[in-house]
């Protein structure tokens, strides 16, 4: 298992000492695979404990410095199933439907090693502009 930053999207002058190094992408090598995980990818990311895996959107990439052993990071935004919502909301929900969350002040944080693959997520405002891809 190996992991490869693809080019720093911050740095040269501009970039406070400070400043964490985010980058654009990461390659994920395993034995049978190579993955290439960008900024705004959806991607599985394993849970902390047994359960199914969760599905969320990569808000950033970065080293987390020498304070964290430069652990290779991201932050994420989750995708909610209908198993996530409570009431009416889950009610209305289609099965196959995931709600994104909405852009947090705090993201969540987690290491690279987390990601299992890329997932591919259609972005709809409603039932109706789908269409029939909610029954795929």
């Amino acid at each position: 298992y190996a992991l490869t930053w693809v080019q720093p999207s911050i740095s040269g002058p501009d970039r406070p000492d400070d400043a964490l190094v985010q980058y654009a992408q990461v390659i994920i090598t395993t034995k049978t695979a190579r993955l290439t995980v960008a900024v705004g990818d959806f991607v599985y990311v394993s849970p902390g404990e047994d359960g199914p895996v969760e599905i969320g959107q990569v808000e950033s990439l970065f080293d987390a410095g020498p304070d964290e052993d430069n652990a290779m990071m991201f932050e994420v935004r989750w995708l909610f199933r209908k198993e996530h919502m409570k009431g009416a909301i889950a009610r209305s929900m289609h099965q196959r439907e995931l709600l994104l969350s909405a852009k947090n002040k705090q993201p969540d944080k987690n290491y690279i090693d987390a990601i299992e693959w890329k997932v591919n997520v259609l972005l709809h405002v409603d039932a109706e502009t789908a269409g029939p891809n909610l029954e795929v």
